[in-house]
């Protein structure tokens, strides 16, 4: 069970993203994991950047493991979001 369908019960991505907006930490989280995924949205690693990091800063552990992972995998492969965005590098 993916964590939208866990946490928010199939609400539409509308609504996670305004929950992330107004700070909502699982929200972050998943809307991060979503964009790392490309589940329900394009694959989009500064977004993914982006929305792990706001539920890193508020403590959430997983948030702060999926950023590292990610950021280290990318870093491998050359195709790290703050190398590919200008943008990544405001977030991070």
């Amino acid at each position: 069970m993916r964590l939208s369908a866990k946490f928010f019960g199939g609400i539409a991505l509308k609504q996670i993203n305004a929950l992330a907006e107004q700070g909502n930490v699982t929200a972050q989280s998943e809307i991060g994991t979503m964009y790392a995924l490309g589940q329900g949205v394009p694959q989009d690693y500064a977004q993914a950047a982006y929305w792990r990091r706001k539920a890193a800063e508020q403590g959430d552990a997983d948030a702060q493991s999926n950023l590292a992972h990610m950021l280290t995998d990318l870093d491998s492969k050359n195709t790290s979001p703050i190398s590919d965005t200008n943008l990544g590098k405001q977030q991070l």
